[in-house]
């Protein structure tokens, strides 16, 4: 994600936000789609990590296997996995604001501000981790309790 930002971002920086006949401030408003993009394949990114992780621990692949694997469930069901990355980028973003916002307010002290900004993450974390359980299952991950003949289950495979 970095190698990618920097791809994109080092030319416009070199020219120090100036493009001919057009005023500074509105040459960085050209970044904005730049931006987005990168937003959206972090978010992408994101999701196939996510896919991944239920694919690595669920039916104990490899992680180059479990890598391919979720590629094939995001491709195999394109809708449903668009809407997966638009659920990753609003937790992302809650995530995000709440830890903003214990920031933001003085809670008198920083125990309490560092406590409050572990339950946020936490929460968030949780939630993020049911939401992919769900989700993994939706878009078609299989696990080998589902009795799908050539999944091996944890019993056998011990």
């Amino acid at each position: 994600l970095l190698l990618v930002l920097l791809a994109l971002l080092l030319p416009i920086v070199n020219l120090g936000g100036k493009i001919d006949g057009v005023p500074e401030p509105l040459a960085w408003i050209a970044l904005l789609p730049l931006l987005a993009f990168l937003v959206v394949y972090a978010a992408v990114l994101s999701v196939l990590h996510q896919l991944a992780l239920h694919s690595l621990v669920r039916n104990r692949r490899g992680v180059g296997s479990a890598l391919v694997h979720a590629w094939r469930i995001a491709r195999n069901e394109p809708r449903h996995t668009a809407i997966a990355i638009v659920a990753e980028i609003v937790l992302s973003v809650s995530i995000f604001l709440g830890g903003l916002f214990v920031y933001a307010v003085e809670f008198g002290s920083a125990t309490l501000a560092a406590a409050l900004w572990v339950a946020v993450n936490g929460f968030g974390g949780v939630t993020r981790a049911a939401f992919w359980a769900q989700a993994y299952r939706s878009l078609g991950g299989l696990a080998p309790s589902d009795g799908i003949p050539g999944l091996e289950s944890g019993a056998e495979s011990a």
